[in-house]
This record gives structure tokens, sequence and C-alpha cells, in this order.
């Protein structure tokens, strides 16, 4: 791709990369990485869109399949012990739903994200996700309910 056209993708479309990335990762720094590869493979490959949908779809799936490839690698590493005195940032911007989206499990995560912050349909997703249309609705269900029992009648 040429410079121009990767500079015009990469600032058309950096939101929702990192945005899917650490719904994902729940992980800042891992969410920029991933931002990194998503957008090298972009310039690596030559990959030709039928559509802007075409491109926003093979961005997405990107994002996710570099995510999922992540988080098999890191299940595989030895991870360090917490320390409970580390302070962590919280900014106050976020919102408590927001809180509990990411509290959800990854599957139930990047449907939620997808469907109510992005706004794709059902059948977009199932593309987009390559999962089958019946599985994504069931998904959709099992999320709202772990996020009503969360919420419960703070909202």
């Amino acid at each position: 791709m040429k410079q121009k056209k990767v500079e015009k993708v990469v600032r058309k479309y950096a939101d929702l990369v990192y945005r899917v990335a650490f719904s994902m990762l729940r992980n800042k720094d891992d969410a920029e990485d991933i931002f990194q590869d998503v957008f090298i493979k972009l310039c690596t490959e030559n990959v030709k869109f039928l559509s802007k949908e075409h491109e926003k779809a093979w961005i997405i799936r990107v994002t996710k399949n570099k995510c999922l490839d992540f988080l098999k690698k890191s299940c595989n590493k030895t991870k360090a012990e917490l320390n409970d005195n580390i302070k962590v940032e919280e900014k106050e911007d976020d919102s408590d739903v927001i809180k509990h989206v990411q509290s959800l499990p990854e599957k139930y995560r990047i449907v939620i994200y997808l469907f109510y912050y992005e706004g794709y349909k059902i059948s977009e997703m199932s593309k987009i996700l390559d999962i089958n249309e019946s599985t994504l609705k069931s998904q959709l269900v099992k999320a709202r309910e772990l996020l009503k029992e969360k919420i419960g009648e703070e909202f």
C-alpha cells in the first residue's frame, strides 16, 4: 500500500483497532502492540479492498485474530505475581457500564462491543468474526444476561 493510503487508513481506523484490541485484552500496552501489528500487516500485505465495508471488516477481523493469537501465546507464559501496593490509575470518564462490559469473558465483550458500540448487525458480525449467526445471537443474549446480573438495580 502506498504511504498516503496507509496514513489515511490508520487515521480512519486507529480508534476502532485500539478499542477492539483493548476490549479483548483489557491491557493498554498489549492493545498498543496489537494496534501496531495490525497496521504493519496492512502495510506488508498487498490487500485489495472491494469496498469501505470490506476494508473495515478486514481491519476488525485482523485485529481480533491478532488478539486471539496474543492470548494463546500469553497463556503459555509464566505470570509474575502482582504486587498489591501498586496503584492503578483510574480515569474519571470511565463509566460503570464500560467496567462491567470489560469484566465479561472475551467472547461476550467483542460481541457487545461490535453490536452496541460499532452498530453492526448480527449478519455482519457473523462474517467479520467468522461465527454462525445463531451462535452470535446466543452469545449476545448471554452477554446481556451477564451484564444484567452485574449491573442489577444500579442503572
